[in-house]
This record gives C-alpha cells, sequence and structure tokens, in this order.
C-alpha cells in the first residue's frame, strides 16, 4: 500500500558522476511556485547555465509533482516535465497523469533535477528511499510500449512500477523526442 510522505524533498540525479543527493526544498519556494512547472520554472531558471545547448549535459531536466500529487481526492495524479527545449531553445514543459507522480510523492520526492550525461544508456529506479542507476543496454533501441513491458516485470515486486521512458527518437535526440508515462501521456 502507498503511503504518502509529507516530505518536499527534491532528488538530485548526476548522470555524469552516477550520484544523487536529497534538497529540502523550503516552504517559501513552495509557496511562491506550488509545484509543478512553477517549481520546475524556478528551479531551471536559476540553475540552467546562460547559452546552454538544449541537447547538452548542461541542460537540466525537472520533473516535478503538482502540489495536490498523491492526495486523496480525485485527479491528483499530474506531474510536469520541464526543460529547455531542443526544438524552439526556449521553455518545454508537458504536463502528464498517471501514477507515476504519486509513487514519487510516496517515495518521499516533490520532484527530481537530472543533470549531465551518462557514458553509456542507463535507467533510474527509485524504490522508497533507495535510487539506482542501472544499465540500460539491453533496452537501447527498444520501443517505449515494450520497454515499459520489460521495465514492469523486472521491477514489480509487491506493487506494480511505474515507468517513464524515452524511445529511439530520445535515443537520437530528436528535437521532438517525447517522454512517455504509463504508455499513454508525453
Amino acid at each position: 500500500m502507498m503511503t504518502l510522505t509529507p516530505q518536499n524533498n527534491l532528488l538530485r540525479i548526476n548522470l555524469t558522476t552516477g550520484t544523487t543527493t536529497t534538497d529540502f526544498i523550503p516552504q517559501s519556494i513552495l509557496r511562491k511556485f506550488m509545484g509543478g512547472k512553477g517549481l520546475a520554472a524556478h528551479y531551471l531558471y536559476h540553475e540552467n547555465p546562460p547559452g546552454c545547448d538544449p541537447l547538452s549535459p548542461d541542460n537540466l531536466l525537472a520533473i516535478m509533482n503538482g502540489s495536490l500529487t498523491g492526495a486523496p481526492a480525485t485527479n491528483c495524479v499530474n506531474f510536469s516535465v520541464c526543460a529547455k527545449s531542443p526544438l524552439t531553445g526556449t521553455w518545454n514543459d508537458s504536463h502528464c497523469n498517471g501514477w507515476w507522480g504519486t509513487e514519487l510523492r510516496c517515495a518521499g520526492y516533490m520532484g527530481i533535477i537530472i543533470s549531465g550525461q551518462a557514458e553509456s544508456p542507463v535507467y533510474i529506479n527509485i524504490v522508497d528511499d533507495s535510487v539506482e542507476i542501472l544499465d540500460a543496454d539491453d533496452l537501447w533501441g527498444v520501443d517505449t510500449f515494450s520497454t515499459q513491458t520489460v521495465l514492469k516485470k523486472r521491477h514489480s515486486t509487491n506493487r506494480e512500477a511505474r515507468v517513464l521512458t524515452i524511445g529511439t527518437a530520445g535515443e537520437h535526440m530528436a528535437k521532438l523526442a517525447g517522454i512517455f508515462a504509463e504508455n499513454r501521456t508525453a
């Protein structure tokens, strides 16, 4: 059974170094930006290097839960994926829904900021307070639906794993590539 945690933690994942850290999001920031793309905009504005190439390891990827994500109410399953767009060179966000954001919140995180670039294909596995960066060579070149199926089988234990994936367009850094949640939203 999922348990909503009250922590407002921000998980930072550096793919270049293979390290993860957790920061606490101050209430003053949460009051101003609430969650979702507002919170992502705050962090990306202050932390993305000016003029960074959207397809470079310098461009941060923020995945942020909405302020009510995980609350026991209808439609409280929303999260946003935000970064500098490779297509326009400006802000881009995608509003997503599904149980992925709720599971992230139940693990104690309001959001994730991913930086850097791994030397080889990897994926991130988060189970409660455990965060792993794992080898994804076997998933490279596989479509999003098949990747979701493989990862759900591999990581579902006492509850179903929730998965975000990129497909081959993302692997080739196409400017219109997307991130898919639960095989239905991008």
